[in-house]
């Protein structure tokens, strides 16, 4: 069961078979708790190691297009020639960026492949461990151990997306915009 979810997320480069949460979900329903956030750590770094050098041996693919054709978007994710690594996590932490298409563009943008990898988990950590808890409960769906993961990443991820369009709109505003 393992090797299959990892194949999942290795496949992930190519075509998105299953949404991320839907895989935690799914592996945290048939495996307990702890060995699913481990088996969807190990494949959430897998998926974004190999999306990464994907888009640094194909400058960032289409992801990287779109960034040039915006200029204040490219401001906000280039810093000193290189990825924000703020608006990594911020990108990562809300759940509307895909994930490879990410991984892609800081691939592109040449960003240390190390500090990229630990701020992708770090952002990815919340929503990983919301569906591995919300999985584990998913039998017994009125349990507080359902309901309490599921309304504490609705309420990170309302935060976060309200933080995202202040900072759209601030630097919307400027001919440029460095964070």
């Amino acid at each position: 069961f393992a090797l299959f979810v990892l194949g999942i997320y290795a496949l992930g480069i190519r075509v998105q078979i299953l949404p991320l949460t839907s895989l935690c979900l799914i592996s945290a329903a048939v495996l307990t708790a702890p060995w699913a956030l481990l088996l969807n750590g190990a494949g959430v770094v897998l998926m974004c190691f190999l999306r990464y050098r994907r888009g640094e041996k194909h400058d960032g693919g289409k992801a990287w297009g779109i960034v040039l054709r915006n200029r204040p978007l490219r401001g906000l994710l280039e810093r000193d020639g290189g990825g924000n690594p703020w608006i990594l996590l911020v990108i990562r932490l809300a759940p509307i960026f895909p994930v490879g298409s990410v991984s892609s563009l800081y691939g592109g943008l040449k960003y240390p492949l190390t500090p990229f990898l630990a701020l992708s988990l770090g952002g990815l950590l919340p929503r990983i461990l919301a569906a591995c808890f919300i999985g584990t409960s998913v039998f017994d769906p009125l349990s507080p151990a359902l309901l309490t993961p599921l309304i504490l990443i609705l309420l990170v991820t309302g935060c976060v997306l309200l933080f995202w369009k202040s900072l759209i709109n601030l630097c919307g505003n400027s001919n440029g915009c460095k964070i």
